[in-house]
């Protein structure tokens, strides 16, 4: 079995073989059940197949809850019998920049522009509490990627009726109703996309057919961070970075080349590259052991 929850992901591999890993990770022992609830935006079966083969792979046993189509305000906000009966630990709401409703008017003003923002930030803290009256559940939601199409071209970041601009606005008010609420955990979807490129994180064909938001790629890219977001929440991630000095930590082997001689700095690119990752690891506030 080819090592699933390493990255890059391969979403090619796990949409070959996605049911064939599931059956073959249940056959092996889990460390704990999960039940997940994914109110969905978009189309989200894609994504919690991906999502359970890697979930399986760390030891999740998941289970698994949907919601219509587009519902994801009505269930979160007004309730569905059928989730509360569910008994979630996990909400995850799987929404993206398709789902914003309240765009500016492209001549509008800063003012206007902000007052079509928080209503639509509104919305979503009713979905929070009405999920958090209603349960214990830890809610998980994404922010939102860039808009596909900047109507206003590069001034799209810069006029505050451009998308690229409000959906940034959008984006800081989520981060600030995260950092508000414990229960909240911020799924930065921001900053997958922009990772991968917009071009290769949605795929109109796929909206506009099937209501699926992102690529196959993507889909695989979000259940991986997801899978590294519950693992940690429930004691999975690693917490000791552990490698060897020589060519890692410093370029050259010091028993060899000597104290004097191994690479290190800012003299050249190679020095440079090793600088860079030693305070890679002391901005995680990691201990480096050999």
């Amino acid at each position: 079995m080819a090592n699933i929850n390493s990255w890059p992901v391969d979403a090619a591999y796990l949409a070959r073989n996605a049911r064939k890993l599931i059956r073959q990770l249940r056959e092996q022992p889990l460390q704990r059940q999960i039940r997940i609830a994914i109110l969905g935006g978009s189309t989200s079966q894609e994504l919690a197949l991906f999502l359970e083969v890697l979930l399986l792979a760390r030891g999740f046993d998941p289970q698994f809850w949907h919601s219509e189509y587009g519902r994801y305000w009505e269930d979160g906000a007004l309730g569905n019998e059928e989730l509360d009966a569910f008994g979630p630990e996990l909400i995850y709401v799987h929404t993206g920049s398709q789902n914003i409703r309240n765009w500016p008017e492209l001549n509008g003003t800063e003012a206007e522009a902000e007052a079509a923002a928080r209503p639509e930030i509104a919305r979503f803290v009713q979905i929070w509490d009405g999920l958090q009256s209603r349960s214990q559940a830890v809610i998980l939601q994404n922010n939102f990627e860039l808009p596909d199409i900047r109507v206003l071209g590069n001034y799209d970041g810069v006029h505050p009726a451009g998308r690229v601009r409000f959906t940034e606005r959008l984006n800081a008010l989520i981060a600030d109703e995260v950092r508000q609420r414990p229960y909240l955990i911020l799924n930065d979807v921001r900053y997958l996309s922009a990772r991968m490129g917009l071009d290769n994180w949605y795929d109109p064909t796929r909206w506009f057919s099937y209501k699926l938001a992102t690529t196959p790629q993507a889909s695989a890219e979000l259940a991986f961070n997801l899978t590294a977001l519950i693992g940690a929440r429930y004691g999975f991630s690693k917490k000791v970075l552990v490698v060897d000095l020589d060519n890692t930590v410093w370029g050259g082997v010091i028993g060899d080349d000597g104290a004097d001689a191994i690479v290190i700095g800012r003299e050249t690119p190679r020095a440079e590259a090793h600088t860079h990752f030693q305070e890679y690891v002391r901005r995680l506030g990691q201990r480096v052991l050999c």
